[in-house]
């Protein structure tokens, strides 16, 4: 769960839906379950005791204890205690969000679940994965996605066409309107960043294919683009606050690599994590 945090498989639905999610609900409440994290290589068990639920990563030593509190049948939310979770930047965002998690759907084998900072809101999701029964066997690495934090080091790369990953550039220029807020962006439903006015990140994709990048305000609409090994991508975002607030959205648009250089030049790169 922590590299969730860090945080798709598509969601589906049953046609049974809330007669499987209230019948089966109650015996997740307490087991031992499997969780394989997405761009993570990390496999965890997860077991759950009453109001508890420890946290065992399979080659380390340490012990992650959350509190467990159910807000309904199928939702419940986790309160930190102690282990160690990977981060100081995660430690604190778990002290300062609460952790909700929605479990979606139930099969024999496993169940889809929702993660959410702060109740169920769409665009406070961090991420969307799978809780596994029993445990199976994985093999390759599942990491897709590394935020580059050592800019010297990247620059001494010397990455061209020929390297086996790609280097995504997102940034979202400095505007007055709408400076104060900042929003999550996420690859494949995965949240890489969350960006505030006149701030970008790199990021090397370690997977060639298709990714969907956006936010998820309403109205928001993701950019498609074809990842392929040894190209840079300039993503620009901007935030838009048509006169309805409702409407709200996150705009993605895909710069040519001449106009992204120079405007990535007037952000301020973050070397921290991204959220």
């Amino acid at each position: 769960m922590r590299k969730d945090l860090l945080s798709l498989l598509i969601l589906m639905p049953l046609f049974s839906f809330c007669q499987e999610n209230k019948l089966n609900c109650e015996a997740l409440k307490n087991g031992v379950f499997y969780n394989y994290p997405r761009n993570s290589d990390e496999n965890i068990i997860q077991i759950r005791e009453g109001n508890l639920m420890k946290e065992v990563t399979i080659g380390k030593k340490d012990t992650v204890i959350w509190k467990v509190k159910w807000k309904n049948n199928c939702t419940y939310s986790l309160q930190y205690l102690s282990g160690d979770v990977g981060s100081k930047e995660i430690l604190e965002l778990v002290k300062k969000h609460s952790l909700d998690f929605r479990i979606d759907s139930i099969t024999a084998d496993y169940y889809l679940y929702t993660g959410f900072f702060d109740n169920e809101k769409k665009w406070m999701s961090f991420t969307r994965d799978t809780i596994w029964m029993k445990e199976k066997q994985v093999s390759g690495s599942r990491i897709f996605l590394t935020q580059v934090t050592d800019l010297g080091k990247q620059k001494r790369a010397h990455f061209s066409d020929t390297s086996k990953y790609a280097l995504l550039y997102i940034y979202r220029p400095g505007k007055f309107i709408g400076f104060a807020a900042s929003y999550n962006i996420y690859v494949n439903d995965y949240l890489m960043c969350i960006l505030a006015n006149k701030s970008g990140f790199i990021y090397k994709i370690s997977k060639e294919g298709t990714y969907s990048i956006g936010g998820k305000l309403p109205n928001s609409v993701p950019l498609i683009a074809d990842i392929r090994f040894g190209k840079s991508y300039y993503i620009k975002s901007t935030f838009g606050i048509p006169l309805i607030a409702t409407l709200k959205r996150v705009d993605m648009e895909l710069i040519s690599d001449n106009i992204g250089k120079q405007e990535f030049l007037e952000v301020d790169v973050s070397t921290q994590k991204g959220y």
